[in-house]
Formats: C-alpha cells, sequence, structure tokens
C-alpha cells in the first residue's frame, strides 16, 4: 500500500494522527524541513507543521487550497488534536455532536521534551476509544 493510500483509507482519528506523526518523524530525520506548529507548509522556509509533513510526503502539495475535502477535514484534524482540542476534532472528524465522555486534555508545545510522548498516549487513548 502507498503512503496516499494508506492515508486514504483512514477512517479514525487515531489512525490520521499516527500517520502524521510518521509523517513528521521521517521529515524531522530527512533535515530538509524544519518543524514550525504556526505554519503548515512553507517550502521557501523550509518548514512544516504536522499537517504540514502529511502535505508534504503523501499529499505531495503544499498548497491547502489544492487538498481535497476529505483531507482539509483531515489537516483541520490533525492541528486540533495536536493542540488537546479533541471535542473540535471529533466533531470536524465525524460531523456529529460529541459524547459527553470525551474531553480536552492539555499538550505541550512541539519544543516541549515530552512532546512525542504526549502525542503517542493521545494515539494510544484514541485507539482505546475507538475513535
Amino acid at each position: 500500500m502507498t503512503l496516499l493510500e494508506k492515508w486514504d483509507s483512514a477512517k479514525k482519528m487515531w489512525r490520521i494522527l499516527e500517520l502524521a506523526l510518521a509523517d513528521l518523524a521521517q521529515v524531522v530525520k530527512e533535515g530538509k524541513y524544519k518543524v514550525d506548529m504556526d505554519v503548515w507548509i512553507s517550502p521557501a522556509r523550509c518548514t512544516v507543521c504536522l499537517g504540514g509533513a502529511v502535505m508534504c510526503r503523501r499529499l505531495k502539495t503544499s498548497q491547502l487550497h489544492r487538498l481535497r475535502v476529505g483531507d482539509q477535514v483531515k489537516m483541520r484534524t490533525i492541528n486540533r488534536l495536536r493542540t488537546g482540542r479533541i471535542r473540535a476534532a471529533y466533531e470536524a472528524f465525524y460531523g456529529r455532536i460529541t459524547p459527553k465522555d470525551l474531553t480536552d486534555i492539555d499538550m505541550y508545545s512541539y519544543g516541549h521534551p515530552a512532546w512525542w510522548h504526549r502525542m503517542d498516549q493521545l494515539v494510544a487513548f484514541l485507539k482505546r476509544k475507538d475513535l
């Protein structure tokens, strides 16, 4: 399965977040881009955010307006998850009102030493909830 096929087949929030984190890890490893969570993707500045890493590796574009509608929804969902806004991510991704037992969480800024660990915890939480 290609990178794009894996992305297209992702139907759960945990899966798109897992793929985005893998893309960000690869982008960081390659050293082509620096991480700036305030910029989706800027080839001129060589920066990407979490969603921008997906755009760079899987979607092969640096322009949000060129994304398919479903990809735009996934980008908004990733951004909301990254900032701990799980309720807003749920509503954006599934188009339904959030269950009452689902709450937002505190997240670390990208530069914080525990950022990757916190993101892994979020993926595990979403998996347990089957979201």
